[in-house]
Formats: structure tokens, sequence, C-alpha cells
């Protein structure tokens, strides 16, 4: 139930404005009562923690396909993942983000939403640590948390702001996940 729930409401998503789509045309695409959704996803918005736990599917799909040998490498392909799923085409999934963010605090966010990401993100870390790649490492979690907030900080500001056209938001990711892997490497 889970899954339909979740792919009737991807689906809306993709057809009309995310604020436009209610909870029961969700729930009767996806041939649910509302009392399965609201056990499930809790609001509209807590369908962002599937769509995460998908989006680090997808990362671990990716890192599996490319194989990096380095765990500098390993991180640009999770960069690459992530920004191709949270990019200006997936505005329904942009909406529900803000929303979240609206209602959530920051840590609440993080703690809430993305902790599949930061475990594979944690994974790649403990590998280029044992590897001798990270240099300094001083705990993965964290390290792996301020990665994700990196990324995450991209988005809600490209959310809040938006992007001149001459930085496009998969430049800006790039470049804030190159400042910390320098930093892991010197």
């Amino acid at each position: 139930m889970r899954d339909e729930l979740y792919e009737a409401a991807m689906q809306l998503f993709a057809e009309r404005p995310y604020a436009e789509v209610t909870v029961a045309e969700i729930c009767e695409r996806g041939m649910a009562g509302r009392a399965t959704f609201f056990r499930l996803y809790e609001s509209k918005a807590g369908l962002l923690s599937e769509y995460n736990r998908r989006l680090a599917a997808q990362v671990r799909e990716a890192l599996s396909a490319a194989k990096p040998s380095k765990a500098e490498d390993a991180l640009r392909v999770v960069a690459e993942v992530v920004v191709a799923g949270w990019g200006p085409e997936h505005p329904g999934v942009n909406d529900m983000a803000q929303e979240v963010v609206a209602t959530s605090s920051y840590v609440n966010v993080d703690a809430e939403v993305v902790p599949d990401l930061q475990h594979v993100i944690a994974e790649i870390l403990v590998c280029g640590r044992e590897s001798g790649e990270l240099t300094f490492l001083p705990n993965e979690r964290t390290v792996a948390w301020l990665i994700v907030a990196t990324m995450t900080a991209t988005v809600f500001d490209w959310f809040e702001f938006g992007l001149p056209a001459n930085r496009p938001y998969d430049q800006v990711s790039s470049v804030a996940l190159e400042l910390i892997v320098r930093g892991l490497i010197a």
C-alpha cells in the first residue's frame, strides 16, 4: 500500500501543482483510505521521506554501476544523483520539500528526511578513511551529515532565491561538495 500511495502522489504531482493535489485524490488514485495514508506518511509533505529513501536507493544503484575506486569519485556520483533528483524538473517534489522546511526545524528535516542518504555517504567515508584516501575524518557520521546538509542547503537556497542563469544548480552543488572533499583529502 505504501508504494501505491507514493506512486499515486508522484503521478498527481507530475500532472498538477503540488498545492492543488489533495490527500483525498492521492488516496483515490492509490486505492487506499485516508487513515492508511496518514498512518504511513502523516501528511502530504511526509512523502518526502519516501522520495529521499528512493533517492538513496538510486545512489546505491549508481555507485554499484559506476564502481568508483576512490571515495572522492563515489561522492561525486552521490552528488550527481542527488542533483538530478532535486533539479528544477521535479517541481512537485521541490514544493513538497518547501512545505517540509516551512513546517519543521532544520535539525528535524535532516534527521527525518535523509537518514538513508547519510548512511550511504558515511559508508563511502569509512572506505575512504580505511584506504588512506581521506586523511582528515574525525567522525564519518558527522561528516556525512555535513555533506548532506551542504547539498540540502544548496537545494533550499535554490528554492528561496533561485539561481542566476550563469550558475546552474548542479554547478553550485558540485562546488559545495568539492570544498568538503578537498578538506577531507588535505
